[in-house]
């Protein structure tokens, strides 16, 4: 690996979780910063010091995202009880964005995203416990970004009306579960 030029910064992000570094180059290509990633297994990007404070603002906040669902993961595993009048063994919703929800009925949903570039893709799956709110809200979010990114490569016009179709098939089983476990509780 070279010494970054003067007018360059470079991040290594390989400490980091993989849905944390997803949601960075993710933000990266939405705010429309060019970054180099010179050794992929070791997730050291490259940019334009001109993008210093704003790529330091996107990585700050997937870290503050990877320590709230961290977070999330070690409260639900101690089995905390589902909010106001649920019983112990309810879910409790994650939430989708860095606000914890917390409601019930809550049911787990799987939920993928790709990223089309021009020779390859990136594929992006998360399985989060959601209320329907949060679910919708998860649901619109990684259709959008897949309807918006996942054409650009030639595998990608393949594999993306499949995750297109998945997640829609995911969300309509989330529903179902939601109200199966609303009727039960």
């Amino acid at each position: 690996m070279t010494a970054p030029r003067v007018d360059e910064v470079r991040y290594d992000l390989s400490a980091l979780d993989p849905a944390e570094r997803f949601g960075i180059t993710s933000d990266l290509e939405d705010a429309g910063i060019t970054f180099e990633d010179f050794e992929p297994d070791v997730w050291v990007i490259t940019v334009s010091r001109s993008d210093e404070a704003l790529v330091d603002q996107i990585i700050e906040k997937n870290e503050e995202w990877g320590r709230h669902m961290q977070g999330y993961s070690e409260h639900a595993e101690v089995g905390v009880a589902a909010g106001p009048g649920a019983s112990p063994n309810q879910k409790r919703c994650e939430g989708f964005d860095v606000e914890y929800c917390g409601n019930s009925p809550a049911e787990t949903i799987v939920l993928r995203r790709v990223v089309g570039q021009v020779i390859v893709q990136t594929s992006y799956q998360v399985q989060l416990v959601l209320c329907d709110a949060c679910g919708e809200k998860a649901f619109k979010s990684f259709q959008k970004q897949t309807a918006a990114k996942g054409w650009l490569s030639t595998l990608s016009v393949v594999t993306n009306p499949v995750v297109i179709a998945t997640n829609l098939k995911n969300r309509k089983n989330h529903r179902r579960a939601l109200l199966a476990g609303g009727d039960n509780g």
